[in-house]
């Protein structure tokens, strides 16, 4: 009768410039992943800015027309006046919104409730 030792598996230790890949490689992945929740945390961001200074003044404008009565509205359009879109380009009020003070509807030459629109340069 013979005695054998039975089988027994022994971890194989890495070596050592195999490790410090398999660190890098798990660096690199952490640094993709972070880089990319960051980057669409400041797209998210930088999307949400854009839309709130888009809508702002065309929401107050809008609100506005619906909280005003006629007469209130006739007279707050009526308090400023400017000759045309060169002078409401100087004062720094263009595009005038309808519903805003300074619009009138022969400054609004497509008919979209936006007087005094930029242009292209």
């Amino acid at each position: 009768m013979s005695f054998k030792k039975p089988f027994r598996a022994v971890p194989l230790r890495q070596g050592l410039q195999y490790r410090h890949v398999q660190q890098e490689r798990g660096r690199r992945e952490r640094n993709r992943k972070i880089v990319s929740v960051l980057s669409g945390a400041f797209s998210i961001g930088l999307l949400g800015a854009i839309i709130s200074v888009g809508l702002e003044r065309p929401l107050v404008s809008a609100f506005r027309t619906v909280s005003e009565d006629t007469s209130t509205t006739e007279a707050r359009e009526r308090s400023v006046y400017y000759s045309g879109c060169i002078e409401a380009r100087a004062a720094g009020a263009a595009p005038i919104y309808a519903g805003e003070p300074g619009y009138r509807s022969d400054m609004d030459g497509d008919s979209d409730g936006i007087a005094c629109e930029p242009y292209p340069r």
